[in-house]
């Protein structure tokens, strides 16, 4: 996970914000403290408010709406979605192994590890796709990791679903 020093964050009801984990060309996802029990979750948010946001409001709600519908343990986990007077925001669980892109680095993996994470990514798309959602960026970078290293499957920010297909 790339870390990047920020001091101001916008506010985001029931949770306290810790630091900027990265950003990219739909926004920036933040670790941040649950307050009821202290639980650390990632927040994806794209600043500026649902009025200067249109295609990518459509994007962000598209996402939570999809995530929402998958109940997996190799994809990532969405908890709660809003909006702000400065923000909309989707709070997400906090994945600290970093990516798939990052733990291959330049030295690669290693078969089992590899074997390991296909596997995991192989049960997650036969789940979404049984939703009839369809990603659109599988990427090292959207294979995440858990502390314990198994894989998750993120970032459905232009992932669709088929009509007629699912449960939407």
């Amino acid at each position: 996970v790339r870390h990047v020093k920020e001091t101001s964050f916008p506010f985001i009801p029931g949770y306290r914000c810790l630091q900027l984990l990265g950003a990219g060309s739909m926004g920036k996802v933040l670790l941040a403290e649950r307050a009821q029990d202290g639980a650390r979750l990632a927040i994806k948010l794209i600043e500026g408010g649902v009025a200067q946001s249109g295609e990518s409001l459509y994007y962000f709600v598209e996402e939570y709406g999809l995530l929402g519908q998958i109940k997996h343990p190799n994809v990532m986990q969405v908890y709660e979605q809003g909006v702000t007077d400065d923000a909309m925001f989707i709070v997400v669980e906090y994945l600290p192994g970093g990516n798939l892109k990052q733990l291959i680095g330049t030295k690669g993996m290693v078969f089992r590890s590899a074997w390991k994470v296909l596997r995991e990514m192989a049960q997650a798309l036969v789940e979404v796709h049984r939703l009839g959602i369809i990603h659109r960026d599988i990427k090292p970078e959207n294979v995440l990791l858990r502390a314990n290293g198994s894989a998750v499957l993120g970032d459905f920010g232009v992932a669709q679903q088929l009509a007629g297909i699912g449960s939407v």
